[in-house]
């Protein structure tokens, strides 16, 4: 038994037990679906009645998008409006941002920062908030 342990002793100084690599605190995974799902479903009790209507009109399965600038591994888009889209940013924080796309499956640019699920739909619905009094005259 003794031969044994230092047999053991000798080999584990020659292969030291392999270690995971730190991972930086910087570093951000991706979020899933299911956590994806928990931060929409944590924001629709926060709605306000306008923000809870205009979200049942413009949200989608949640898709996972190409957004290179970012991240390698795509973003989750949860709403589209006209070629406005509202993703989760996990890249930075993690929060809701407001994108625009002109191919479907890729965003080309943010337009505001991360911020929660119904601060970006009150934006949105402040864009039919806006008076409009017709056509000009001629």
């Amino acid at each position: 038994m003794v031969m044994f342990t230092l047999l053991r002793a000798a080999i584990s100084s020659l292969f030291p037990a392999r270690r995971e690599p730190q991972v930086d605190e910087g570093d951000r995974q991706p979020i899933s679906e299911e956590d994806l799902w928990g931060e929409i479903n944590d924001s629709c009790p926060r709605m306000s009645f306008e923000q809870r209507r205009l979200w049942d009109m413009v949200k989608i399965m949640p898709e996972k998008w190409a957004f290179d600038q970012k991240t390698s591994h795509g973003t989750w888009v949860v709403a589209i409006l006209g070629r406005t889209v509202i993703r989760y940013d996990d890249a930075d924080w993690g929060g809701f941002v407001l994108s625009l796309w002109t191919r479907h499956g890729v965003i080309d640019a943010d337009f505001s920062s991360e911020a929660s699920l119904e601060d970006k739909l009150q934006i949105m619905a402040s864009y039919f908030n806006t008076t409009f009094s017709g056509p000009p005259d001629k």
